[in-house]
């Protein structure tokens, strides 16, 4: 073979690639030109924004935004500019939202820290007022104070020496109470007397204690041996 037609082959050959691979780049333009043109015909509708966002995406930008509708690109623009500020106003609302449900919640924290600190105050100025008058626990639920002038004692003495105990069923029924006293002379037992009571709860009544004893009732004291009330 001839070094001419050798010559001839080579070249053939380097050539059938090169027109091979020019020919796919032709079919690939031509194929993304028709593509483009079809987004722009999209686009132009005025119905298709992905479209005109693919549109607007290519390069170079102005030559590809000049076969664009510029009516059909302003409404699309005063929608998207629509929608941002509808967006807007939500992102608004909801920080409205959440600042005001955290006020609120603020406000309802705060009131209920009033309304414990005033249960509390309440609480500690009804046991100063408890402990004031006198009042001490007999049983669970029951107390008891000895009376001075708050038992009404006319209508319980008579004409006889008493000791007093005036029992309030505060917190419960005490049912059927009995009770029982020893009579202390100078620290010295010198005898006992008792009384019973029926108290349902809420209830007060007044438990007498007969003396019986010689001389004044002052010389004398009373102290609480037992005290049943079962309920």
């Amino acid at each position: 073979m001839t070094d001419n037609l050798k010559s001839r082959l080579t070249s053939k050959k380097v050539l059938l690639p090169t027109a091979i691979v020019a020919a796919l780049v032709a079919g690939t333009f031509v194929l993304g030109t028709n593509h483009n043109n079809a987004q722009i015909e999209a686009c132009n509708t005025g119905n298709d924004d992905e479209a005109c966002e693919y549109v607007l995406s290519l390069n170079p930008k102005d030559s590809y935004k000049s076969k664009l509708d510029p009516k059909v690109l302003a409404a699309r623009g005063e929608r998207i500019a629509a929608a941002a500020e509808k967006e807007r106003e939500a992102e608004a609302k909801a920080e409205a939202d959440r600042v005001a449900a955290r006020e609120a919640a603020d406000k309802a924290l705060a009131e209920q820290k009033r309304q414990r600190e005033k249960a509390a105050a309440e609480a500690r100025a009804a046991e100063a007022k408890f402990k004031a008058e006198g009042w001490f626990e007999l049983a669970t639920g029951i107390y008891g104070r000895w009376c001075t002038d708050t038992c009404s004692k006319a209508s319980v003495i008579g004409n006889q020496i008493y000791w007093l105990l005036e029992v309030w069923a505060k917190d419960r029924a005490a049912g059927n109470i009995y009770a029982r006293v020893n009579i202390l002379q100078n620290g010295t037992v010198v005898g006992w007397t008792n009384d019973t009571a029926y108290l349902s709860k809420g209830q007060r009544g007044v438990m007498t204690f007969a003396k019986y004893l010689p001389g004044y009732g002052s010389n004398y004291g009373a102290q609480i041996t037992e005290f049943n009330a079962r309920g």
